[in-house]
């Protein structure tokens, strides 16, 4: 009885032991290591306005919380709400998504998971609703394209396709496959 106890003490005490050693030998994962590429800052509920030469407002950006890395140039946006002109002052033009990676350099946002572009035009005829579950917008040039299948609602119709290219300053839309439309006559 005597030895058995002396043996499980034992056993017990090679294990404490080879716990403290790996907990010493592996300080990576109790300090965190200060690297480069962490985030320069975060912002929470925050509003960004980007105006043009005129002074005229190009687009207003507003989210739940921004995460931004400086030497990269880039930000993560959780909940964003990119707001903007249409191709007349009366049109607003209101895209939503659950997560952008914004890339500053080239000024464009790579939005993902329920994305929605609507545009709300003084004309109700020319108001339009696009959903899709990723899209890649260019703030500078506003253009947005996809290859993910988008749904479209308008006063005229609906249409379902899968990619698309489109100007938001412009009349233009390119629809590259799979195009199925319903029009409704006036």
């Amino acid at each position: 009885m005597k030895n058995a106890l002396i043996l499980v003490l034992a056993i017990m005490l090679i294990v404490a032991l080879s716990q403290l050693e790996t907990y010493f030998t592996q300080p990576s994962q109790i300090l965190p290591i200060i690297d480069k590429s962490k985030v320069s800052y975060y912002l929470a509920d925050f509003s960004l306005q980007q105006f043009d030469a005129q002074g005229k407002q190009s687009y207003a950006v507003s989210a739940k919380h921004l995460s931004h890395w400086q030497a990269e140039k880039r930000s993560e946006i959780i909940q964003p709400l990119i707001t903007g002109q249409g191709q007349t002052t009366e049109d607003n033009i209101v895209t939503r998504a659950d997560v952008a990676e914004f890339d500053h350099t080239q000024q464009q946002a790579q939005l993902s998971g329920h994305v929605s572009v609507e545009q709300n035009s003084a004309n109700a005829a020319q108001g339009f609703k696009l959903q899709t579950e990723q899209l890649l917008y260019n703030l500078s040039t506003r253009e947005i394209s996809t290859p993910s299948k988008i749904e479209l609602t308008s006063p005229a119709g609906h249409l379902q396709a899968t990619g698309l290219l489109g100007k938001l300053n412009e009349d233009y839309l390119r629809l590259n496959a799979n195009v199925r439309a319903t029009y409704q006559l006036p």
